[in-house]
């Protein structure tokens, strides 16, 4: 199996997602033109169309093959995981409503894209709170806790959207305010079942021993890939 797209890489899955929509554009242009149509000159427009949305996916496909190392990759992505068929052929249908419907189709798709990713980030922030990669720890005492706990969320690579992958929260557990729309069923299903999907646990990262307090200490939090990591430095 091909290791990238079985460890589920953001930039192959967009680019297939992208070869099955533009696939279902060109088929349905290759309908328009096979139907019957007294415009002869629209028929050379949809002709035209047809061979661009063609070259695209042959040029989409060709990048997928040199990335995969396969010619048949696409055998190996659903391999990966078995709801690819049911995303490829969302797309496939998609693009294809997009081609008969354009004017509607397009300004539509996109505005509800927008709105998808615009509540998706309003809804990571109302569980994760402030994001700054660089968080003060201060430790009072000896008797305090010797260690602090930070939780990890990676976004689905299959979440096309224009949001933040990785996400953190310094603490044993996430806030418990929830923004009102994870009020709604739908909302609340999206948000545990496929934005907290993997959610982590704790993990406990241990300050250290010293015998001077009160202490502070920076913790700058980075990404390697979908991994956590924590530097940690004595500021005072």
């Amino acid at each position: 199996m091909i290791e990238s797209l079985a460890n589920d890489s953001f930039t192959l899955q967009v680019l297939a997602f992208s070869c099955a929509l533009v696939l279902g554009m060109a088929f349905s242009c290759l309908l328009k033109i096979l139907l019957p149509s007294k415009n002869k000159e629209m028929k050379g427009k949809r002709f035209i169309a047809f061979c661009i949305l063609v070259t695209f996916s042959v040029i989409l496909y060709t990048i997928l093959i040199f990335e995969c190392h396969s010619l048949l990759w696409f055998r190996d992505f659903f391999l990966s995981n078995q709801n690819y068929y049911k995303i490829m052929a969302a797309f496939l249908a998609a693009g294809a409503v997009l081609s008969l419907f354009w004017k509607i189709a397009i300004p539509a798709a996109l505005v509800l894209y927008l709105a998808a990713g615009f509540m998706t980030n309003h809804i990571m922030q109302s569980v994760f709170k402030e994001q700054s990669p660089v968080r003060q720890i201060n430790v009072n005492s000896k008797e305090e806790a010797e260690s602090f706990s930070i939780i990890s969320c990676h976004l689905p690579d299959f979440l096309i959207l224009p949001v933040k992958r990785n996400w953190f929260f310094i603490g044993e557990e996430l806030p418990q305010e929830r923004s009102k729309l994870t009020e709604n069923q739908l909302l609340d299903y999206y948000t545990q079942h496929i934005l907290l999907k993997e959610l982590s646990a704790p993990q406990k990262l241990p300050l250290p021993q010293t015998e001077i307090y009160p202490i502070l200490f920076s913790a700058r939090i980075s990404f390697k890939g979908n991994k956590v990591r924590c530097t940690l430095t004595k500021d005072l």
